[in-house]
């Protein structure tokens, strides 16, 4: 990232959570990163340092609601993404203020937070009425400044490429931003394994695998596989 850094207010009062938010943020290059854990509390600090993003959890411990924090800091104009595990009323009531731009469904997604992110920092407003969440078999892939809607069905690996994971598909592939790990948390957990320390595969394309050579074949392609994931493998193809 270039420029000035973003200045990122995390309101969260489960503390596993917010760390690894936390965590999240930091892999997509936002360090700049406070976390605070009750609302009123948080609504202190808005109204005296606003930040440039508040990541705002619906049900803050404390007097005051997340919604209602950001009813009372809304002249502000302050970017907020509400969190929560299910969409509901609250967020029909907050969609009214002009600094949501969305909303997040636990556990959130990394292509997902960092997309609106970027919706945030451009000054775009999300009035949708659906939870901003990914479909089950669908992956939006950031490559550059476009996203690509990408089938999970269509994946065929991924590989880790320093900050970068190639992401092979049946129709070509996609150069995201993302570590191995975050990737592979955008992922069913039963349909892709990790078969290599730079490659993840997806079972339904796997079409052979050499023990000796250490190679399995994943759509075409001659993929290497690591001697500490071999075992996994082998159970797996065992049954």
């Amino acid at each position: 990232m270039s420029g000035k850094p973003v200045d990122i207010l995390i309101v969260e009062d489960n503390y596993s959570f917010a760390l690894e938010l936390e965590m999240l943020l930091k892999e997509l290059g936002y360090h700049s990163i406070a976390h605070l854990e009750e609302g009123e509390q948080a609504l202190q600090w808005i109204q005296q340092r606003p930040p440039d993003l508040i990541l705002m959890d619906m049900h803050i411990k404390g007097p005051y609601l997340g919604v209602e924090i950001a009813e009372q800091t809304a002249h502000l104009r302050v970017p907020t993404l509400f969190i929560s595990v299910a969409h509901g009323a609250l967020y029909e009531r907050a969609q009214k203020l002009p600094g949501t731009i969305g909303y997040l469904v636990k556990p959130v997604h990394p292509i997902t937070l960092q997309s609106a992110i970027d919706l945030a920092l451009a000054g775009v407003s999300r009035k949708e009425e659906r939870p901003l969440a990914l479909p089950a078999d669908t992956l939006v892939l950031k490559q550059d400044q476009t996203y690509y809607k990408v089938g999970v069905q269509e994946v065929l690996y991924g590989h880790s490429e320093g900050n970068y994971v190639r992401v092979c598909t049946l129709s070509g592939f996609y150069l995201i931003r993302s570590s191995l790990k975050s990737f592979l948390m955008m992922l069913p957990p039963r349909g892709f394994l990790r078969v290599h320390r730079q490659y993840i595969v997806a079972l339904e394309h796997l079409r052979a695998a050499n023990f000796m050579e250490g190679v399995v074949q994943v759509g075409g392609h001659s993929i290497p596989l690591g001697e500490r994931y071999m075992k996994g493998l082998q159970d797996l193809l065992k049954g």
